[in-house]
Order: C-alpha cells, then structure tokens, then sequence
C-alpha cells in the first residue's frame, strides 16, 4: 500500500506545472548565448591546456562574456535552462536553432 501511495505522490509532483522562471530568458536569446557557450567550449578545447583548471579558469571567464553581452545572470541562464529542459518541444526546438546557427557560423569560416 506504501508503494502505491509513493506513485501517486511522484506522479502529482511530476505533473505539477512548472513555474516560469522570474528572469526566463526568451528562446531567441538562449539560442544566441548557447551558440556562444558552445563556440567558446570549442575555443578553449582547441587552445589545449594540460590543466584542467585552467581551461574550466579560462572557459569560466569566457562564459562570463557572454553572460555580459546578454546581461543576463549565471543564476538566470541556469534557471532558464532547466525550465525549458523540462519542455522537450520547446528546448528541441532551441538546440535545432543552435545547431543551425553553429553550422553556418561554420560555413562562413570554411569559404575564408
């Protein structure tokens, strides 16, 4: 019966909805932050520091940038993520603009 009683408690939480974060960061302004997050972690890959604190040091400070350049909070891009995580529509279609505005970023440095 305790089984029982746990699922359904689990199944209520699950199902709640989920609260807009206070600062949510709107799609079109993810899109833009991820596709910089994702070239920098390529920056400080490619860069190949031996120690591992130094490229978190130097991925940190870059990751700082661009929270800057969006005036946006550490605080406010994790929130945001993890809200619209738990929208699987909603973040695939954010990781599909991400992945198009990475792929022609790339084109544009391949014709230099």
């Amino acid at each position: 019966m305790k089984g029982i009683i746990i699922i359904v408690l689990l199944g209520m939480v699950a199902c709640q909805k989920q609260a807009k974060p206070e600062n949510l960061i709107d799609p079109k302004t993810l899109v833009d932050i991820l596709t910089e997050i994702h070239l920098a972690e390529a920056k400080v890959q490619n860069i190949g520091y031996r120690s591992q604190d130094s490229t978190y040091f130097v991925f940190y400070n870059l990751e700082e940038e661009i929270f800057k350049k969006y005036h946006v909070s550490k605080k406010d891009y994790d929130s945001s993520y993890a809200y619209y995580i738990r929208k699987p529509k909603e973040f695939n279609e954010i990781y599909e603009k991400t992945i198009d505005s990475l792929t022609v970023r790339q084109a544009k440095n391949v014709k230099l």
